[in-house]
């Protein structure tokens, strides 16, 4: 099958840092004419696992989709805005941008915890106590702001809670909104069952879920009890992006085992007339010699799809988070952001 909006001939490096890890993002045109880009980062100097426990969300812009982006300011979070009291006051992720009206709506992936905050330098921190804390903590959250600049004001609850005794019982991330043109919210989130066991590896596969509510600052509401895609016996599914064209949605996501995707981290997308029956999968993206030719470097993860919409809702270009390395993510030795020009 074909790479849907990411075709790799078309793929160019959009964002790079020596000084941050950058992973998944999200794009909207200001007023101003800028392209805003919205990432999670933290100090290059932490090892990736601190991305549960040090993430925060920058703000980049440029003068074209493409890039070059440049580095802007801190968004969400960040070391000067450390309020463990809170369930988003120290870590920040997954950001999704979009719009309605006048106003940015910037949705995004939480969490606190309790102890020390992580300072660079720092050793590997992977399943310690302080990053399964973290990591099971995490929740959806929603901030609006009348600029891509901000100041962002953030709602204080999340947008949904874990339900216990249920398949979405620990945490709530990578959330994936569309508004509509009446200011009313879909929003698919990642969930899983088990919290990560000090010391040990992921304990469940990853499941999704989906919300509506009325108006995108009012109560999301799940439109059904069980997860998305019951009827693939081997779904494990994270970092969707829901696009929606006026009739249909499409969900656009990373295959974690490769049972849908045919490769393991591979792209696939669905489509959905209700966002709840889902079929007609198409193949998104997959690892291949371009990528690693045009960062002479191994490849060891694409994930975290991005788009930049016209005003219509049609993607006119995508984004992809890779990071280089041998396989595992403990192992990643540097990130940075894609873009691709949609075809028409």
């Amino acid at each position: 099958m074909p790479n849907g909006y990411f075709e790799p001939e078309r793929a160019c490096v959009a964002f790079e840092s020596d000084a941050m890890w950058l992973w998944g993002a999200s794009v909207v045109k200001g007023d101003d004419g800028l392209y805003h880009m919205f990432v999670s980062a933290w100090p290059i100097d932490m090892p990736f696992a601190h991305c549960a426990t040090n993430s925060q969300v920058i703000h980049a812009v440029a003068e074209k989709p493409v890039g070059p982006f440049r580095y802007a300011d801190v968004a969400l979070g960040g070391d000067d805005n450390d309020q463990p009291g809170k369930w988003h006051g120290r870590v920040y992720h997954d950001p999704i941008i979009t719009r309605h009206g006048g106003q940015y709506l910037l949705y995004f992936a939480a969490t606190s915890y309790t102890g020390a905050r992580g300072s660079a330098p720092a050793p590997i921190e992977w399943a310690t106590d302080r990053w399964c804390e973290a990591w099971s903590s995490f929740r959806s959250g929603l901030a609006v702001a009348d600029s891509p600049c901000g100041p962002w004001s953030i709602r204080e609850e999340p947008l949904v809670e874990p339900r216990k005794g249920h398949w979405d019982r620990v945490i709530i991330s990578n959330p994936a909104p569309f508004v509509h043109e009446d200011g009313s919210a879909t929003l698919v989130y990642k969930s899983i069952a088990k919290r990560y066991p000090v010391g040990g590896r992921l304990p469940a596969a990853f499941k999704l879920g989906v919300c509506r509510a009325d108006h995108y600052l009012g109560e999301y509401r799940r439109l059904c009890e069980g997860p998305l895609f019951q009827e693939l016996d081997d779904a494990d599914f994270e970092d969707a992006y829901l696009l929606f064209d006026g009739s249909e949605y499409e969900l656009v996501l990373k295959d974690m085992n490769g049972a849908s995707a045919g490769e393991a981290g591979g792209g696939i997308s669905f489509r959905s007339a209700d966002a709840l029956n889902w079929a007609r999968p198409a193949k998104q993206w997959s690892f291949c010699e371009r990528y690693e030719k045009l960062v002479r470097a191994k490849v060891c993860k694409l994930e975290r799809p991005g788009f930049l919409l016209s005003a219509d809702n049609r993607p006119t270009h995508a984004y992809l988070t890779l990071g280089t390395g041998v396989g595992s993510y403990a192992q990643i030795e540097s990130s940075l952001i894609l873009a691709f020009e949609v075809r028409c």
